[in-house]
């Protein structure tokens, strides 16, 4: 996800364009909304909506970094005066992007006066049940759905529940766990004590978050729905490097109406969701990758990593910035066999060397650098999916 968000356009067909369904994202992190979520009916990041003084203009939590409409004109004005790529053009995009500045500003205005206070919880960093609640609510409208879930509460910072301290950690309180503790603190931290404590207190969450998502899950697929439960990536409190194998590897349930529910145990490409989707719904369909719930044997799954080797943790943009050094690490995995390149190859385990080595310099020989508001944007974006496996 985080690879592929700066490049999703709304030329660009996803599985949510392809489906007739009234659909939903929701989140509580609004990082979710930059691009994944662009032709969504619905849109919840948990906020009070209330800030929309007119709903036919421009939103400032969906469309405040969208580079589409005029921003091509207004960068080259800008770039004239020596304001190109600067606050000021970000702000001139959002007011008239939908063609509706004065309503739009306004919109912004409100957003910046009333709008950053989420809804209520159970506690600080816990939203699952409020998001649960929220999708079930949509479920009720209407039994041709789709909905993108985005659950956060296994993302630090973290809280738990009283119930999952007591069966965790009964001998301790609430206090003296690293509660709200950010991602970044764990990653510039040389206490691995708190790292220790961190993946204690994320196994905890992930228990939480069983709790009060299965009966949600159960009583879709009881009432015929398609359910995947996965992840963007895994956990990263102990590590020794970016690659972790705990960061890369990430769970894949499949709950189908028309099949026995199972993980996928072998390695795949989560870029097959959208393909298994359509096949399951039993729609014709042209989408690259395979049906994961047809898959017998290990396929080539891919992990880009595109960070500040200098700032460990932080997010980067792909096509990067004036104060960033941006690096791009790959690990190819298929079975027991992985190899990376990190500065070089470096194999990790197996005995696929060669094919392995292939597929990695393939995507190397194809790199795409590109600022995102140029004349050829759209061209590269593609390129770029396609070379991360997104595209045919």
């Amino acid at each position: 996800m985080h690879e592929a968000n700066p490049y999703l356009k709304e030329d660009i067909r996803t599985i949510e364009d392809f489906l007739e369904h009234e659909s939903l994202a929701i989140s509580s992190n609004p990082f979710v909304f930059n691009g994944l979520c662009k032709n969504f009916d619905h849109t919840d990041d948990l906020r009070d909506r209330g800030f929309m003084i007119f709903e036919d203009a421009s939103d400032p939590i969906t469309d405040f970094d969208d580079y589409g409409g005029d921003s091509n004109i207004i960068g080259s004005i800008l770039e004239g005066i020596g304001f190109e790529n600067s606050v000021i053009e970000e702000y001139l995009n959002f007011v008239l992007s939908d063609g509706k500045p004065i309503r739009s500003l306004a919109n912004g205005l409100s957003f910046k006066i009333n709008g950053s206070e989420m809804a209520p919880e159970d506690g600080q960093h816990r939203f699952a049940r409020t998001i649960t609640n929220h999708v079930r609510e949509f479920m009720k409208r209407d039994p041709d759905i789709f909905t993108f879930a985005n659950y956060m509460d296994a993302h630090a910072p973290l809280n738990i529940s009283e119930e999952a301290l007591n069966e965790f950690s009964p001998t301790k309180s609430i206090d003296e766990l690293p509660i709200g503790v950010r991602g970044q603190t764990v990653h510039e931290s040389t206490d691995t004590g708190l790292s220790e404590q961190m993946f204690d207190l994320y196994k905890a969450v992930i228990w939480d978050l069983d709790r009060i998502i299965t009966p949600l899950v159960r009583d879709a697929v009881e009432s015929g729905s398609f359910v995947v439960i996965t992840a963007d990536h895994g956990n990263w409190f102990r590590r020794d490097r970016e690659l972790d194998e705990e960061r890369i590897h990430v769970p894949l349930v499949i709950f189908s109406p028309y099949r026995e529910p199972g993980e996928i145990e072998e390695t795949v490409n989560l870029r097959s969701l959208p393909k298994t989707t359509a096949d399951e719904l039993g729609i014709d369909n042209d989408f690259d990758g395979y049906n994961l719930l047809d898959v017998s044997e290990d396929k080539l799954s891919v992990t880009e990593l595109i960070h500040d080797p200098s700032n460990p943790g932080s997010p980067v943009e792909p096509f990067g910035q004036s104060n960033q050094s941006i690096r791009h690490d790959i690990a190819v995995v298929k079975g027991d066999s992985r190899m990376d390149y990190v500065d070089g190859f470096k194999k990790v385990r197996g005995d696929l060397d060669e094919e392995l080595k292939d597929h990695i310099r393939k995507i190397r020989s194809e790199d795409v650098t590109f600022e995102p508001t140029n004349d050829s944007a759209d061209s590269d974006r593609k390129d770029r999916l396609r070379q991360l496996g997104y595209l045919e």
